[in-house]
């Protein structure tokens, strides 16, 4: 073969190469594509079981008078509010993707969605009671009540699924927008659209973390609540917070001074709030002790305060807490944690609240 058929043939495959491998940007836009895909068919699948949720539930339950109207109002209220939103939503989203040029679909569907961002703050109220509207559902199916009954007939004749699965959807919903709108910002690198897409992922990272924020407000109140039930616990204050509990988790405590003769170890649950820390013997529910630890946030009710924590080199994961009681000498509280995972855990967040670190 001569040299210059040689080097025509070099040039024929090298520009079939060229033009059969896709270029960055096709790889771009293809991705960009099937964001935008994404976005739709998880928004139609949203929408439909908001609809599902309408039709098949909050309709009839109205029609039966299956709830009380503070109940119905309760469990459907924010539920009614959300679904008109997503169904414009939706249908605008249809239109732009009949839009043949790519590059001015996604523009279109950014425009759009970056309009309903702040319409999606109503999920803030619908997330702060979502919590308690599922076990308060739960326990109308568990005890046999008309809406709990009515409920359980739709899940036997799977006329709706699991009420859970359709609840728990819009909680899931505002990080499913977040993620998206990061996915879509990575097919660009510079220019308007970049900007324009980058301001909405961050409008929606801002709902986003505003309504998680609420979420585990509601979470630690629900907490408190749950706890307060279970035992006696000094009144809830509107500054407690839940921080962490030890629940079966192989503890033994022991209240007094552990130098002392009478001194017992006892299996013990322990639950610490950023102002209290509660201990109850794990067989029963009587509380062994409970103290105070911020002094700044203490209930007035909790008379004793720890003062000082102190780790036992000679024993691992044991830990003595320096009691300070308001008409009598100071005493201790002892922790003995068999795990250490726990022990490490306990002890960084218990020396956090009392400024020890």
């Amino acid at each position: 073969m001569s040299n210059k058929l040689a080097l025509f043939v070099v040039l024929v495959l090298f520009s079939y190469v060229i033009c059969n491998c896709p270029s960055a940007s096709t790889d771009k836009l293809k991705a960009r594509s099937h964001v935008m895909k994404e976005i739709y068919s998880t928004e139609q699948t949203y929408v439909g079981l908001l609809k599902t949720l309408n039709e098949k539930v909050a309709q009839p339950v109205i029609k039966q008078k299956l709830l009380t109207d503070k109940l119905y109002q309760r469990y459907f209220s924010d539920i009614n509010g959300i679904r008109p939103i997503n169904e414009k939503l939706l249908n605008e989203a249809s239109a732009h993707l009949q839009i043949e040029d790519e590059e001015e679909r996604a523009v279109e569907l950014v425009k759009t969605f970056s309009t309903y961002i702040p319409a999606f703050k109503l999920y803030i109220d619908f997330t702060k009671k979502y919590g308690g509207i599922e076990s308060e559902i739960r326990a109308e199916m568990k005890n046999g009540t008309k809406f709990g009954k009515f409920l359980d007939s739709l899940a036997t004749s799977n006329v709706v699924p699991d009420i859970s699965s359709i609840y728990i959807a819009p909680v899931q919903r505002l990080p499913r927008y977040e993620l998206l709108l990061c996915e879509l910002a990575k097919t660009y690198t510079a220019g308007p659209d970049y900007t324009r897409v980058i301001n909405a992922y961050n409008q929606m990272k801002q709902v986003t973390s505003g309504n998680n924020e609420k979420m585990r407000d509601s979470e630690n109140k629900n907490k408190l609540i749950a706890i307060n039930k279970q035992f006696k616990v000094p009144q809830v204050t509107s500054k407690r917070a839940f921080v962490a509990e030890y629940v079966k988790n192989g503890i033994k405590c022991g209240d007094g001074n552990p130098k002392a003769k009478n001194f017992k170890m006892v299996d013990c649950d322990v639950y610490l709030f950023n102002d209290i820390l509660v201990v109850k013997k794990a067989v029963t529910l009587k509380n062994i002790f409970q103290v105070g630890l911020a002094t700044g946030v203490a209930d007035p009710q909790v008379k004793d305060t720890i003062t000082k924590v102190e780790s036992n080199e000679e024993e691992v994961c044991t830990f003595v807490l320096n009691v300070e009681h308001e008409s009598k000498p100071a005493s201790f509280a002892k922790f003995k944690f068999s795990n250490e995972r726990s022990c490490r855990d306990f002890r960084t967040k218990v020396a956090k609240i009392t400024g020890q670190e």
